[in-house]
């Protein structure tokens, strides 16, 4: 009844038609705010997904089409995301996963990791990388994982690691990886992750291993090919079944003799 209303009083006077057109034009705004305010997925906005090894891997879980806008929303409903050997170079649009918990991207071409950082609810991060002798892409920088502190299993071998730093914090961790990294050399920053059951640090350059003296929950470690001359501060580490020493410098295994759990030392 009011648009008719104003409809007749569009023919009386040129100052009635004005009013009556700026009346149909704010009653049509309105009813187009109340329409979008009331159905949110009308606004729904796309995630940018360039890299096309990600975007198959999450059309294939979300069922879709190739080049079929992906959302927000779909984004945030991930629990697990599972593509390793995908082709994956570019992590752009991942940062909307924030409700990860596990991320499986083993044996891809990945060297920048900043989309992680904010994917904190993640308890299980795989970043694995096989072609060891390849200079091609590889992470350097781990300070996007930094608040990642409900982290049981990191796997980060095969990168060109030197700064682990970042990864201070993750005392949650049981399973470590970080072999075949090449450039660590101090492994302090490891020092409290006394829940480690498994560490990996072959293939590298430490010669100090004191700061793992209180991973006494350790059952598998790997130190193979590094600068290690004593190992006396493992002298507590009485849970081990599997060492692995070989390639270093190491003057005494006196240190081993109490070990009884053990099984395979190299």
């Amino acid at each position: 009844m009011k648009f008719l209303t104003y409809a007749t009083l569009a023919h009386t006077s040129p100052l009635n038609q004005n009013l009556g057109c700026i009346r149909v034009i704010s009653l049509t705004l309105t009813m187009c705010m109340i329409f979008f305010t009331s159905h949110p997925m009308a606004i729904a906005q796309t995630v940018h997904i360039p890299d096309p090894g990600l975007r198959a891997a999450l059309e294939l879980i979300f069922s879709k089409e190739a080049g079929a806008d992906i959302t927000q929303a779909e984004m945030a409903s991930l629990k697990s995301l599972e593509a390793p050997e995908s082709g994956i170079h570019d992590l752009t649009g991942i940062e909307f996963a924030t409700n990860l918990n596990k991320l499986h991207l083993a044996r891809n071409r990945i060297a920048d990791i900043s989309p992680l950082k904010n994917l904190t609810n993640l308890t299980v991060l795989d970043l694995y990388r096989h072609d060891f002798a390849r200079n091609r892409e590889r992470i350097s920088d781990v300070s996007p994982l930094k608040d990642m502190t409900n982290l049981t299993t990191l796997n980060l071998r095969g990168h060109r690691i030197s700064d682990l730093f970042p990864l201070k914090n993750m005392t949650e961790l049981t399973y470590l990886r970080l072999g075949y990294n090449r450039e660590i050399t101090d492994v302090s920053a490891l020092k409290d992750m006394t829940k480690l059951t498994y560490l990996d640090l072959e293939s590298n350059q430490v010669s100090d291993v004191s700061p793992l003296k209180d991973m006494i929950n350790l059952r598998e470690l790997d130190l193979d090919d590094n600068q290690i001359s004593d190992i006396s501060a493992l002298e507590n580490l009485k849970k081990l079944i599997v060492l692995d020493i070989s390639d270093n410098q190491i003057l005494s295994i006196s240190v081993i003799k109490n070990f009884r759990s053990l099984r395979n030392i190299d």
